[in-house]
């Protein structure tokens, strides 16, 4: 699952450094198999109830970053380069600290993360036939199937 996303933002030549954060070793095998960088997470960052501008907060505490970053959700199989080129130029054109795809991903302003702004307004569309926010087995279900329709590929 996490192989779509960054190869998603490999594809789309936008990034320096592709990081993931995680606890889970297996992860960052994965991460590491498709050519991200890891950061582990300490167990703290790593409950539920931790929100990921926290742990967007964490990695940009430790790593040197540009004017800007995205964090894209691990679960984003449809993400593709357009979706992370179009929320960016919404962020930019609009002269905002965040812009973002539900579920999905979000860019913001270096800054803004490490102050802990909030998220604001700016909310990039995903086409509906792509946009699916994996949290539960029934979403992953639906992910599958949607995944399987526009790709012409049988849902396991």
């Amino acid at each position: 699952m996490i192989s779509y996303p960054i190869r998603a933002a490999l594809a789309s030549k936008m990034f320096g450094r592709i990081i993931v954060s995680t606890e889970d070793s297996e992860i960052a095998s994965y991460a590491e198999l498709f050519g991200a960088e890891v950061l582990l997470r300490p167990a703290d960052l790593a409950k539920d109830e931790v929100g990921t501008q926290e742990v967007m907060r964490h990695v940009l505490q430790r790593v040197e970053c540009p004017r800007h970053a995205c964090c894209i959700y691990p679960c984003s199989p449809m993400l593709n380069v357009k979706d992370l080129w179009r929320c960016f130029h919404l962020m930019t054109r609009n002269e905002t600290d965040f812009a973002y795809c539900p579920g999905i991903l979000y860019w913001g302003r270096v800054g803004a993360f490490l102050e802990d702004r909030p998220l604001g307004h700016w909310v990039y569309v995903m086409n509906k036939g792509r946009a699916i926010d994996i949290n539960v087995e029934a979403d992953w279900i639906a992910a599958e199937r949607k995944y399987a329709e526009l790709y012409n590929k049988v849902a396991a």
